[in-house]
């Protein structure tokens, strides 16, 4: 046999058999788990931290009525943001919990809810002894520290902005802005209640960028389709409700 021909069989005959293994695991999965593994990044007050050797926060307290209105026991895990989607293709977690935006790459790889947060903008958070910035083309000239993997880190990439810091926490970048190594920190408007409980609303100016906004949902394993869509309902239902309206006001999001 002509090796070249031989060589394309081979791969059309591995090609067909990963996916027919693929297609088989899939249909082993139990369809809605029965101990629902929710993974989150505990270190973005107020979607997910840890108070007094406990996971909480907005994010945590949908996931946790969710895993209540499924009648099932749950887990969480803890790890850094950017291993969440990973996690939920593989199916090491069923549910990710983060303050997550479902960007177009991420909506490639894992399956969102119906957006129970929607329009929180990114904002610009300078030091008051800093030069207050005033317009997006000033960042241009900044250096940036981002929470890595947040929308902050993709929206700021595809501005192309070259100069950006990386961090993997809400405190490891407040650190880096207050050691001067960075100009500002670009984050969520959400996540500014925290910080000035912390350092004080008078240490910091804000710019607003109008044109960045995020919207957060759950994530969910694509291995677990007919879990992703209970969940998505009981997201509506709880839009309906009021729980996360209710929600919002125990965590001051807006």
């Amino acid at each position: 046999m002509n090796r070249g021909l031989w060589l394309i069989i081979s791969i059309l005959t591995f090609s067909t058999a990963a996916l027919w293994f693929r297609q088989l695991y899939r249909q082993r999965l139990p369809e809605i788990p029965e101990t629902i593994i929710i993974g989150t990044s505990a270190d973005f007050p107020p979607f997910c931290f840890k108070e007094n050797g406990e996971f909480v926060g907005f994010d945590i307290d949908i996931a946790k009525e969710v895993c209540a209105r499924l009648n099932k026991q749950y887990k969480i895990q803890n790890m850094p943001f950017e291993l969440l989607i990973p996690q939920l293709q593989n199916g090491s977690i069923h549910l990710a919990a983060a303050g997550i935006t479902a960007t177009p790459e991420r909506m490639q790889r894992a399956f969102f809810t119906t957006p129970y947060l929607a329009k929180d903008p990114l904002v610009a958070l300078s030091l008051a002894t800093e030069q207050k910035i005033k317009n997006i083309d000033e960042l241009k000239e900044a250096t940036l520290v981002v929470n890595q993997g947040y929308n902050a880190d993709v929206f700021m990439t595809k501005l192309g902005i070259k100069n950006i810091i990386r961090l993997p926490s809400l405190n490891d970048a407040l650190n880096a802005l207050q050691a001067h190594k960075a100009n500002v920190f670009v984050t969520s408007l959400n996540t500014l209640k925290p910080i000035f409980d912390l350092l004080g609303e008078s240490t910091f100016t804000i710019f607003i960028i109008n044109d960045a906004n995020e919207s957060t949902s759950l994530a969910i394993s694509p291995l677990y389709q007919k879990f992703g869509s209970r969940v998505d309902a009981i997201i509506n239902q709880m839009i309906n409700d009021g729980t996360i309206e209710k929600f919002k006001q125990k965590w001051h999001v807006q």
